[in-house]
């Protein structure tokens, strides 16, 4: 489902994939990307988890 997604919203945008919470988390500090799409049910991190760490860190 992931590279489905991806492939659909890479000809018009610049897309980023992580396998997991963790590495979501660790791209999106260092790329500050404008929007994120994220499963709730992710390995290593949640979805959840992963939104409010990004929420507590400005």
């Amino acid at each position: 489902m992931r590279g489905y997604i991806a492939g659909l919203l890479s000809d018009a945008y610049r897309v980023e994939v992580a396998t997991n919470g963790k590495d979501g988390l660790e791209k999106a500090r260092q790329l500050l990307p404008d929007i994120i799409v994220t499963d709730v049910m992710m390995p290593v991190m949640t979805g959840d988890e992963m939104v409010r760490q990004l929420l507590a860190d400005p």
